[in-house]
């Protein structure tokens, strides 16, 4: 969105246009509470800067232009955004002859000095509410395009909206950019205020550069409100979980982005269970953050912030106490462990050596930069530790994300162990222990899970990806087993919560019960072909988008599930496409028996994702978009 808002010399006029209710606010730079619209300028300006010299693209998107108009002093009027559409200085354009507004978030009016706009004369306000209806139950606005002569788009939010902070996992946002000292701050007063001081909070982090630094802000604005709070340091996301409930604390504050790049850090809250907070908590959490709303107290109130040292131990402890430490140490594994630089380190050599294995340690110490690959423990980050592993002639080898409540596995060729295969094995021998019973898991998860759980005597129920709603139907159906295909397991029995260690432990005990290792253990499992892609997708856009992908999918296809995104299930397999909860990203995942089909279910997915996006007038990809479905 551009510094010029609209020509100084005539009288503005303003026209409704559509809103969608997708696109969040930048908060980081103080615009908690308002809404950055998202339009393209149609190819008609050949002096756009990266269009000098070729052909303009169908679109291009303006709302990266935010952060640039904020450096140019203050907006007018206060409360509105604006798009520019006529004489951009700040891009080097001339005249837009023609704005498309393709989506705005709660966009009110359309600020311009040209008679163009069909029916309505020069410096005429049309009401500002028109054009925002419900399409549907779930709230998505009803999506159409408008064309107009304009200088400016203005945003603005209703009396009573407040702006998203809480993605699937949290809040995650780049550090210094979005994610700031006055941020964090403003979100841990919120906090504060949310909670009446008695019972403590806990404070924990992961090994991220920035982790130290936010988590003593954290720690200080709840003490400065009254809160005693007891700082548990790094450590892992489970054993945070794990200890609230232990430490009989009414809730813990974790500064994590878990398997985000180095760049991004972000806010995690556990409620007194252990489990993730509530939504209602999280929409009370930002109507404070928008209202700035602080709980002060005067100095002889103020909370004490006690170390708390004891975390790692208590929680080792209890994953031991849930498997057959003896038949474990009589198998005597040599296991090849990759911390990943990450929360980890503290954790899980600890618990394999107590295990009785041998424990050869990759990336085995803390350091936020990540030298040794990426946070997130995919085949291509892991490629020393799948070299590794029979190298040094060890049974497997296991590695943790950023904040260790996932595991995955590489097996004793060095083999990378897709994620769902270990979701299937898992699942399986649950319901075989217990002779039956539910097991949960999202809608990306393998045909694999519901063969072998189903032939086992259970039953299957599928969500919504996201740890959250996995936990809180595992806690309403009283199941015995969840989890996704990323890595991320939960077992009821140790606690409500994704947890990385434990799985390593459970795989191990599963090995030694049955006395073989893990090629032997997965052989028996139906074979699928799962394969995922990644297609960065502008935030705003992503309701009109996934609506066209769902048009686009529904012809051929034998059934078609909304319950997340689209699932396809079509000849020889299916296809999803949703939205990342934690990311400005779709990804795509597709499964068949058939590698060669998979991709191409894969493809599709990817090709309807394009198309859309291109219809609905998203911007030029990045040029490592949209990989080849492998």
């Amino acid at each position: 969105m551009a510094a010029r808002i609209a020509p100084e010399q005539s009288e503005a006029r303003v026209d409704a246009v559509p809103g969608d209710p997708g696109l969040r606010g930048r908060t980081g730079r103080g615009l908690a509470g308002r809404e950055s619209a998202v339009a393209q300028r149609a190819p008609v300006e050949p002096n756009f800067p990266r269009n000098r010299g070729q052909r303009p693209p169908h679109c291009a998107d303006l709302s990266r232009q935010l952060s640039a108009a904020e450096e140019h002093g203050p907006r007018d009027p206060p409360g509105q955004v604006a798009v520019s559409g006529h004489h951009d200085a700040m891009l080097g354009t001339g005249p837009a002859y023609d704005l498309v507004v393709r989506a705005a978030v709660r966009v009110f009016g359309v600020a311009a000095d040209h008679p163009q706009v069909p029916g309505e004369a020069p410096h005429h306000f049309v009401g500002e509410d028109a054009g925002w209806s419900h399409a549907s139950g779930s709230g998505a606005p009803r999506f159409t395009v408008d064309r107009y002569m304009g200088a400016g788009l203005w945003a603005r939010p209703p009396k009573d909206f407040t702006v998203r902070l809480f993605g699937t996992n949290g809040i995650r946002e780049v550090v210094g950019t979005d994610l700031t000292a006055t941020f964090v701050t403003r979100v841990a007063g919120a906090i504060a205020a949310q909670f009446a001081p008695g019972k403590p909070i806990l404070v924990g982090m992961d090994g991220r550069t920035s982790s130290p630094a936010f988590a003593r802000i954290v720690s200080g604005t709840l003490a400065l409100a009254g809160h005693d709070v007891l700082e548990i340091g790094i450590l892992p996301t489970p054993a945070i979980q794990y200890n609230v409930t232990r430490l009989n604390a009414q809730l813990a504050v974790i500064v994590t982005a878990s398997h985000n790049p180095r760049e991004f850090n972000g806010v995690k809250c556990i409620a007194a269970d252990g489990l993730e907070i509530s939504r209602a908590t999280e929409q009370a959490i930002e109507a404070a953050v928008e209202a700035d709303r602080f709980t002060s107290v005067p100095y002889d109130r103020v909370g004490d912030i006690t170390p708390q040292s004891d975390g790692a131990r208590r929680y080792v402890e209890g994953i031991l106490g849930q498997v057959d430490v003896a038949k474990i140490r009589a198998r005597k594994f040599t296991v090849a462990l990759d911390c990943g630089n990450g929360a980890s380190v503290p954790t899980s050599p600890t618990l394999l050596r107590k295990l009785g294995c041998r424990v050869l340690t990759l990336n085995g110490h803390v350091d936020g930069t990540f030298p040794g690959h990426l946070s997130e423990p995919t085949e291509e980050n892991l490629v020393d530790l799948r070299k590794m592993v029979p190298a040094v002639g060890a049974d497997l080898g296991i590695a943790h994300d950023g904040d260790a409540d996932r595991a995955v596995f590489v097996d004793a060729t060095g083999r990378y162990v897709p994620g769902e295969e270990i979701l299937t094995l898992l699942g399986e021998d649950a319901v075989r222990r217990h002779k039956g019973g539910v097991v949960v898991t999202p809608v990306s998860a393998s045909q694999s899970l519901e063969d072998v759980v189903t032939a086992a005597g259970g039953s299957v129920v599928y969500t919504r990806i996201g740890s959250p709603v996995v936990t809180h139907e595992l806690e309403t159906r009283h199941g015995i087993f969840g989890g996704e295909e990323n890595g991320g397991l939960i077992f009821p029995e140790f606690q409500l919560a994704r947890d990385g260690g434990m799985t390593a432990a459970a795989t191990l005990d599963l090995l030694a019960r049955r006395g073989v290792g893990l090629i032997e253990a997965l052989a028996p499992l139906p074979k699928y072909a799962l394969v995922k892609v990644k297609e960065p997708v502008p935030a705003g856009i992503r309701e009109p988008v996934i609506a066209r992908v769902a048009e686009t999918l529904k012809a051929g296809s034998d059934r078609l599930v909304t319950i997340d995104g689209v699932k396809s299930f079509r000849d020889g397999g299916w296809v999803l496409v949703r939205a990342s909860g934690t990311e400005p990203l779709f990804r795509i995942f597709a499964e068949s028996k058939d590698r060669a089909q998979a991709r191409a279910l894969a493809q599709l997915g990817v090709d309807a994702l394009r198309a859309a996006v291109a219809e609905i007038g998203g911007s030029e990809r990045p040029s490592h978009a949209g990989r080849p479905a492998h």
